[in-house]
């Protein structure tokens, strides 16, 4: 690796000159006019217009490290990568004449030189065009910019369920239930469409701060019965995660019951903290899947409604005519556990910023080389309808309860009823009919009566 060398401050204004930002910004340009004057190195100018919130810190260490070409991609603007895909990066960007804040997935050349590779991303391209819903990150645009492929995506402040489940540990099964619930509605949906995800895990889960929850990265996504899709599978490749990987998704043989195995995979992964298989290798791994008896979310924790520990059961069965065959007959039988209240899960904070001026060194600018870096923000815009949805799930399910109290109550007062009607009918026959010798007995018994 070479060594780098700070800029100038010459240097760094040539280098955002270059970039175009100037031109779309007046309120940038005027920044730069008048803070270059006061700043004596490319650091601190950098770190002012950041202060400023004229530059987002990726951009001001593009330009300091003079990664500039990626900065602008078609009509939108990058502004902060903010995680990997399937194929590529993710980045936070803006429109650059509507000002729309959309998620940009990026696929470099490199990786789109194969016939399958390309057929893949227009597979995926299409089938997040086809679906429209609260659950699932919608998709706006396609195309492909300076050897570049792209999918624009709407975008949210969120976290995805494997970064909550890393800070906060395993969740309620009220949490759980909701969210699984949520993701349900959304692949009801798409299995619809006739759209299978392939791919369902809690980093596929995003959660805003509302609660609401949606389905992203279609990466993997195909149409079923879709006749020559079969090639885009290699011989020997699994597509799909293996803690969460269908026994039948071992031999590419893929309808949306896949999806229900990987979601009841999620479930468990949500209410117990562990993944349910947790042997050393890869090939162990897909063997349990194929072999192993589902583990049961009741050795984990005894906390949670047998009713769920049997649904978790049935959506992990080996054989997929044994699992629910459809979403909705899972969100159906989600819907009969009793919830006292939904629980919403809060997000932690942002952590606070590095100093910038190692920032501006060190951060890793590159579009599409490969990152560890976990998604914290992806795509989604509109939050209310997916609340909606929620509650209108969670209104049912205390709707129900309430129903369940009401017949309840009714049973108490019946049989209130039955035995008042039985005691009537005994003293009625005690009176019209007394035994011999009675009044005498209770007269004694009741004593004197006061005068």
């Amino acid at each position: 690796m070479g060594i780098f060398m700070a800029p100038s401050k010459t240097d760094f204004l040539r280098r955002l000159q270059k970039s175009g930002l100037l031109e779309l910004d007046d309120a940038l340009a005027a920044a730069v006019v008048a803070l270059s004057a006061e700043q004596a190195d490319a650091a601190g100018l950098a770190k002012e217009l950041v202060q400023r919130k004229q530059l987002t810190r990726f951009q001001a260490a593009a330009i300091y490290q003079n990664k500039t070409r990626h900065l602008m991609l078609g009509n939108y603007v990058l502004l902060n990568r903010i995680g990997e895909g399937g194929m590529g990066q993710v980045f936070r960007a803006r429109h650059q004449r509507m000002g729309r804040i959309v998620a940009l997935k990026l696929i470099p050349a490199e990786k789109m030189r194969s016939e399958t590779a390309r057929q893949r991303f227009q597979r995926e391209s299409r089938a997040a065009a086809k679906l429209d819903h609260p659950n699932i990150v919608r998709a706006f645009d396609a195309g492909i910019e300076q050897d570049i492929s792209f999918l624009v995506m709407e975008f949210v402040e969120g976290q995805d369920l494997e970064t909550l489940l890393r800070h906060q540990g395993r969740l309620s099964p009220e949490q759980a239930v909701n969210y699984i619930t949520q993701a349900a509605q959304g692949l009801k949906y798409a299995h619809a469409q006739g759209v299978i995800h392939r791919d369902i895990k809690p980093a596929n889960m995003l959660v805003t701060q509302d609660g609401a929850l949606k389905i992203l990265d279609m990466g993997l996504a195909r149409f079923e019965k879709t006749d020559g899709d079969s090639h885009l599978t290699q011989a020997g490749e699994i597509m799909g995660t293996i803690d969460y990987i269908a026994p039948e998704q071992i031999d590419n043989r893929v309808d949306s019951r896949v999806d229900m195995y990987s979601l009841g995979c999620t479930l468990f992964r949500l209410v117990t903290g562990s993944v349910p298989y947790q042997e050393e290798s890869v090939m162990k791994k897909l063997l349990a899947h194929r072999d192993a008896a589902a583990p049961l979310i009741s050795q984990y924790r005894d906390d949670v409604p047998r009713q769920l520990v049997k649904i978790c059961e049935r959506m992990m069965a080996k054989r997929p005519d044994e699992r629910f065959q459809t979403m909705e007959q899972l969100i159906v039988a989600l819907e009969t556990i009793r919830s006292d209240e939904s629980e919403v899960v809060e997000l932690g904070e942002t952590l606070p910023a590095d100093d910038l001026q190692s920032f501006l060194h060190n951060m890793t600018v590159e579009i599409a080389v490969d990152s560890k870096q976990t998604s914290n923000n992806i795509a989604v815009e509109s939050l209310r309808d997916s609340h909606t949805a929620s509650s209108q799930t969670l209104n049912r399910v205390r709707q129900a309860k309430a129903e369940n109290w009401w017949y309840y109550l009714l049973g108490v007062v019946c049989v209130v009823l039955l035995v008042l009607m039985v005691l009537g009918v005994l003293m009625f026959v005690n009176g019209t009919s007394p035994k011999p010798g009675a009044e005498e007995k209770a007269e004694a018994g009741l004593g004197t009566p006061d005068k």
